[in-house]
C-alpha cells in the first residue's frame, strides 16, 4: 500500500518517489533544527548517528521550501541506506505512485 499522508515527489534512488513532508512541515512551522538520526545493528548491538543539521533557508515560497527540505532528507536517508543496503526495510511501495504527467505543450 502506498502511503496516505501529505507528501510531494523527490528523487529516491534517482525515481520520482511520493515522500511524506512532515519533517519539514514541522521544522519550518516551529523553525526547528532539522537531524535526520540512523542507527543499523552491529555484531554486538546497534549504532546511531546523527548527520548534520539540514539549515532551513526559508524563502518566501513555503512550498518550495518544503520540497527542498523533503529532498534533503531524502538524500540523507539514500546515503545511509547506501552505506548499510542490508539492513534496509520499506513496508510500503515506495514508488508505487509517480508524479502526473505533465501538461501538454501549447
Amino acid at each position: 500500500v502506498d502511503t496516505n499522508v501529505k507528501s510531494v515527489f523527490v528523487p529516491f534512488f534517482g525515481i520520482p518517489s511520493k515522500t511524506p513532508t512532515a519533517a519539514a512541515d514541522l521544522a519550518l512551522k516551529f523553525d526547528a533544527t532539522l537531524v535526520v538520526l540512523w542507527s543499523w545493528r552491529e555484531r554486538f548491538g546497534y549504532h546511531s548517528t546523527a548527520f548534520a543539521e539540514i539549515p532551513l533557508d526559508r524563502t518566501d515560497d513555503h512550498q518550495a521550501d518544503v520540497i527542498r527540505l523533503t529532498t534533503r532528507v531524502t538524500q540523507v536517508l539514500e546515503g545511509a541506506i547506501r552505506a548499510h543496503p542490508e539492513q534496509w526495510i520499506w513496508t510500503h511501495r515506495r514508488w508505487k505512485s509517480q508524479p502526473p504527467p505533465p501538461p501538454p505543450s501549447a
